[in-house]
């Protein structure tokens, strides 16, 4: 429900928006406990976050290269 509102939100908004959580692969297995990731989920968190910022960083830098 939280992630159906914030698309919502973004959308409304025109702001963008990282789909983490439907790209995270492993499940329980990422998580040390009920909130922490254990490293090699936060590593695959920070590539999808990565991966999703690329093509604005590169539209940001673009007319400079």
């Amino acid at each position: 429900l939280w992630n159906a509102g914030l698309r919502e939100a973004c959308a409304e908004e025109r702001i963008g928006l990282i789909e983490v959580a439907d790209r995270m692969k492993g499940g329980g297995r990422i998580f040390g406990d009920i909130c922490h990731m254990k490293d090699h989920g936060i590593e695959q968190k920070a590539r999808i976050v990565a991966e999703g910022l690329e093509p604005e960083v590169r539209a940001f830098f673009g007319a400079e290269q």
